[in-house]
Formats: C-alpha cells, structure tokens, sequence
C-alpha cells in the first residue's frame, strides 16, 4: 500500500514536470517576432529600340525597376507604404507622370520640377517581396553635342542610364514678303512701312545674338528712298500684316512675338540701307502660332520677334517702292550654319494720290497685309470681303452744281453674293442720296448667261434699279450711288467718301 501510494507521487511529480516543459515551450512558440528591415533595390534601362542619337523635342523611354524587400532571412512580405524614388535628368525633361506615380493618398505626391529636370515618383503601398517598373518619358532639351543623362535614387541606392547624343539642325530665318497696308501721304512725299519676322527652325540650336542685314530699297519711279522718323519699331501700329505676329500694342498672346534688344535701320548711300537687330532671344517666353490677321505661322518655325522698318520716297506721283534683302548665312552657338530663304526676302508696296475715283479691295476689312493694288490677297471660300468705292470729286468746285457725281460696283454673280453696302466716309452717309440696287435682266451680270462679263456692265444705264433693297442678297447684281455736284461739294472738307460694297464668297 505504501509502495503504490509512493508511485502515485513521482507519477505526479513526473505529470507536473512535463506539464512545465510544455508551458515553457509554449511561451516560447507565441512569442512575437521582430520586424525585418525593408531594403531597396533599383535598376535602370532605356527601353527597346531607343536610338543612340536624338534631336531636341524626340521622346525616349526610360525603365525604371524597384524591388522591395527585406533583410530576413525568409521574407514576411509585410507591406511598406510610400515607396518613392527620384529621377533627375540633364538635356531632358520630364513633362508628363507616368500613371504608377501617384499624386493623391500618398506622402510624398508624384511631381515634376517647375524646370522639368526632377520628376518625384511615389508608387504607393507595396508588399515586401515586390518589383516594380516604372516607365518614364523624356523629352529630349539641349543644344547640339549635349547628352541625355538620367539617374534615379532611392534609399541611398542609385542607377544611372547611359547618355544618348542630342544632334539638332540649324535653320533661321527672315521673312519680309507682306506687310501692313499702311501708305501717309505728306508734303512732297510717301511714307511707307515694310514689316519684317526673325523667326528660327523649331527646337533648333541657337543662332547669333545679332544679325545684320544688307537691303536694296528703291522705287522704280525714281523718287530718293530715306528712312523715316520712326526708323525701326516693334510692330503695333494697329493694321494687319499677313505673315507677321504682333510685337507690341496689347494683341492676343498666341498672335504676339517679342521684340529684339536693339534695332538700328540706317541709309548707308544709295539705294542701299543696313537692318542690325541684337539682343536676339532664343527662348522667348511666349510663342505665337498665328500672324496679326489670324493665319496660322509655320508649324516647324518659331517666330523669334517681328518689327517694321519705315521710309519715305521723295515723290507726288503714283508709284511703288521695293525692299529686297541680300543672302544671309547664319551660324549657331554651336558652329552649324543656314541658309536664310530668299524666297520671301522681298516685299513692295504702292500707292496713288487721291484722285477723282479708285475702288478696290480692303484689306483691312479681314484684317490682312498688303496694299489694295499689289497682287497678294488670298483668302478662303466663304469669307465676306469689302470692295471700297472712293471718290475726291468734292474737292473740285469748278464743275457745275447739277452734274452728276456716282460710284458703282458690278458684282461678279459667278463668284460672289451680295452682303452688304454702307457708307465709310463721310460718317453717317450724305443726306438725301440713296444707295441704288441693280436687279435687272442684263445678260452681262447673268451667271448663266454665254455674254457674262460684269467689266463690260454699264452703270449708267436707267432700267433695273431699285432704291429699296431686296430681301433677296442673291438677287442684287450691281450696287450705286449718284449724287450732283452741288451736293458733293457741302463734304469739301472730307477727303473721299467712300461706301464699301461688301461680298461673301460662297465657293
């Protein structure tokens, strides 16, 4: 009894002892483990098919791949937020985030440095374990003989891409060709301006910070050619120039260029004179991409600055006056040379006195360069023109008071419909002279007709005329204004009347 009494207690004493072990071994299983380090591991590529040479504006592909992961031996995949890297790039820039960069939720945002040379990108939360590839895109930014560098960095690591040669073309460019239809007549002379836009091959290097250019001015009439008091200006005076941005005078951004640092236009003997521009930026902060009246520029040119040189021609008469402009060979900060284009290096403008009557095209009317006798205007179907019929005969007091002072406009029915007729000058019209609609049979204004010829078309003639204006445009064939002397003369001191007959091209 005693014996089984004593083998009860070490069995118990064994039972208590196991059961300690195992509580021991428990306590050591549920502990918890310590949190592994996460480690970073960047690599970089350009993608496939990258060139090893590019030009400025070319995009290239950069790879970007980011492992995450930690420094246990067996990882925990744990996740770890934020996971941000810098990419830092010289002759490129950054102008887009890739859509892997995050911008909202996370800490670090994604960004891209005002200058585009830093781009910040945050992928968010990743799990231990995990690789990532980030494609980013750069544009290529710098002169002939730079490199495409980028590096990226995280976490003290770095990986670097091979550099890419940048190789840009050369050109520039002077433009004259048409300018502003501005003609002053003064005392024993004609002023005229010739409107002028420096202008550089789109992401081309950079040119000379001056340019001289040799002209010819002349006008085949003889009169002398002097420079004007106002020699060299920025181009505002407020009338069109097709070809030519603004440079001055409060016009829209996208139809307004710089001017340059300094503009010297002198008479150097003869009909020869020197335009020196210096100060030439290449990097202008805004770049218009239409001219004054609202065409589009080049798109492969960006125009640099544009000005007006002005001249007077010692003449009374009618007449014409031409700026030509020698051949220019430009060179870059980096040695290339251009050629300028001597297509458009020339541009002429002409002139007639008042008179007793002229009619013709106003240009200002779609805001276009030009002169209403040079053969340049160009516009598109659809576009309502204004044909200005001009008159001086108030002036002439000789004549008798009942003869008969009129102004008449044929329209080219083939071509054209009849918009509009109204006066310009004297402001508010003449009193008690009506405006006459033609609407006859006329076989010379029929555009079905085989004898169509609206030059040949009689504006005298008394049958077919209305004063009351059809309701149909389509029906108005000629337009006129008749008036006596007697009346023309209480406007003396009015240099022209002028009514305009405006059209619209249909075609």
């Amino acid at each position: 009894m005693r014996e089984s009494q004593g083998r009860r207690r070490r069995f118990r004493a064994l039972t208590s002892a196991a059961t300690a072990v195992l509580l021991a071994a428990s306590a050591v299983l549920t502990a918890t483990p310590a949190s592994a380090a996460t480690v970073y591991e960047i690599e970089a590529d350009w993608s496939d098919g990258t060139p090893a040479q590019v030009t400025t504006g070319d995009l290239v592909n950069a790879e970007w791949r980011i492992n995450v992961n930690d420094d246990a031996a067996a990882p925990s995949n744990d996740p770890v937020d934020d996971v941000d890297f810098t990419v830092t790039t010289t002759s490129g820039r950054f102008t887009a985030l890739p859509d892997a960069c995050l911008t909202t939720g996370v800490d670090p945002a994604s960004s891209i440095s005002p200058d585009g040379s830093t781009l910040v990108c945050n992928v968010g939360t990743k799990n231990q374990g995990t690789a990532v590839v980030v494609v980013t895109p750069i544009e290529a930014d710098g002169p002939t003989g730079s490199e495409i560098t980028a590096s990226g960095t995280i976490e003290g690591k770095t990986a670097t891409l091979s550099p890419i040669d940048i190789v840009n073309e050369f050109a520039m460019d002077m433009r004259w060709a048409s300018g502003a239809a501005y003609i002053e007549q003064g005392t024993g002379y004609y002023q005229t301006s010739f409107e002028w836009t420096l202008s550089s091959g789109r992401n081309s290097d950079e040119g000379p910070q001056t340019a001289v250019y040799d002209l010819t001015i002349a006008s085949p009439q003889g009169g002398t050619v002097s420079v004007a008091p106002e020699a060299c200006t920025p181009f505002d005076m407020g009338v069109a120039a097709t070809g030519h941005p603004w440079s001055g005078g409060g016009h829209p951004a996208d139809q307004t260029a710089g001017f340059v640092g300094g503009c010297t236009f002198e008479h150097v003997g003869g009909d020869r004179f020197r335009l020196t521009l210096s100060g030439i930026d290449y990097s202008p902060a805004s770049i218009p991409t239409r001219d004054s009246a609202g065409g589009f520029l080049p798109v492969d040119q960006i125009a640099l600055a544009s000005g007006s040189v002005y001249v007077r021609i010692q003449t009374t008469a009618a007449g014409s006056v031409t700026v030509q402009q020698d051949p220019v060979t430009y060179t870059s900060t980096t040695g290339l040379t251009a050629q300028d284009d001597v297509a458009n290096n020339s541009e002429t403008k002409t002139w007639t006195p008042l008179g007793t009557y002229s009619s013709g095209w106003g240009r200002g009317y779609t805001g276009s360069g030009g002169t209403t006798w040079d053969d340049t205007y160009l516009v598109s179907a659809g576009t309502v023109v204004g044909q200005y019929l001009d008159t001086g005969w108030q002036r002439w007091p000789d004549r008798a008071d009942d003869r008969l002072v009129g102004m008449c406009a044929a329209l080219d029915t083939r071509n054209v419909t009849f918009e509009d007729f109204v006066w310009g000058a004297p402001a508010g019209g003449v009193d008690g002279v009506p405006f006459e609609y033609y609407t006859g049979p006329s076989a010379l204004l029929d555009p079905a007709s085989t004898g169509y010829d609206p030059n040949a078309f009689d504006c005298t003639s008394s049958n077919g005329w209305t004063t009351t204006e059809p309701a149909n445009p389509s029906d108005i064939k000629a337009v006129r204004v008749v008036m006596t002397q007697g009346t023309a003369e209480a406007h003396v001191d009015d240099p022209r009347y002028h009514p305009g007959a405006v059209r619209a091209d249909p075609a």
